[in-house]
């Protein structure tokens, strides 16, 4: 993933277990990138309300920074539009790190539900993550380049400063 001339690679695996209206799922792996590199790992799990309604919660420790996601899913199922999804993620982090995302989803092939997409279709686009890393890598990096530019303040009358 590539953000604002920060590259961010990961490489890992991922496992999930799916016990009735719960899945339970884990990532781990290495990060590298143009600003720091080290161990990733998330752990999360998914509620489903009904076929077509999820909840999840999770969190994410990437490189020396947290992040907590919260994210809800509702397929509305028409007959013209069986794969019609709405989905919200908010995140929270160190860093004062945050972010959001609403939008709607189409997911394409058998018409089915919801629990069933997740389990049985090919797993989460896992961009969503990774640009959530990067974009608070790059915050960090654009952080720490401010404050090094930043030039102390000189008390008054200062010999030194004038």
């Amino acid at each position: 993933m590539r953000y604002d001339n920060l590259d961010v690679r990961r490489y890992g695996a991922e496992a999930e277990g799916y016990f009735g209206a719960f899945t339970l799922r884990g990532r781990a792996g290495y990060q590298n990138s143009d600003w720091k590199d080290g161990a990733y790992y998330s752990l999360g799990a998914r509620w489903y309300a009904t076929q077509d309604i999820m909840v999840s919660v999770s969190g994410e420790r990437s490189v020396n920074r947290n992040i907590g996601h919260v994210s809800a899913e509702w397929q509305i199922s028409t007959p013209s539009l069986p794969g019609r999804a709405l989905f919200l993620d908010a995140a929270k982090g160190s860093n004062d790190f945050d972010m959001a995302t609403v939008g709607v989803r189409y997911y394409f092939g058998a018409n089915k539900s919801l629990i069933q997409r997740h389990r049985q279709d090919d797993p989460d686009n896992l961009l969503i993550e990774a640009m959530t890393s990067g974009q608070q890598q790059y915050q960090q990096r654009k952080d720490a380049a401010a404050a090094a530019a930043v030039t102390p303040a000189c008390p008054p009358m200062s010999v030194a400063c004038i």
